[in-house]
């Protein structure tokens, strides 16, 4: 199969950021983002889906082109991928 390039998708904390703010400003560019908990990739058709809950729909994301050719550059500099 062909690699699937792209950047992974990434859920955003606002509680966070309003706890952050209040308490203690340098942490909130450190927590405001992560993984999900369920994700499937689709190699076939190049797609990521992704969702909050098991129990919740899954959400199609699509790599757009732009962001596939950075991550091969990163990893062709970094050595990594041809």
């Amino acid at each position: 199969m062909e690699p699937l390039y792209g950047v992974l998708p990434l859920k955003f904390n606002g509680g966070y950021l309003a706890l952050d703010i209040l308490f203690f400003a340098p942490a909130m560019f450190f927590n405001l983002r992560e993984v999900y908990p369920f994700y499937e990739f689709d190699l076939e058709k190049g797609v990521v889906k992704y969702r909050h809950k098991n129990t919740d729909e899954w959400v199609t994301y699509f790599p757009l082109e732009a962001e596939k050719q950075r991550a091969k550059r990163h990893f062709k500099d970094a050595g990594g991928a041809k």
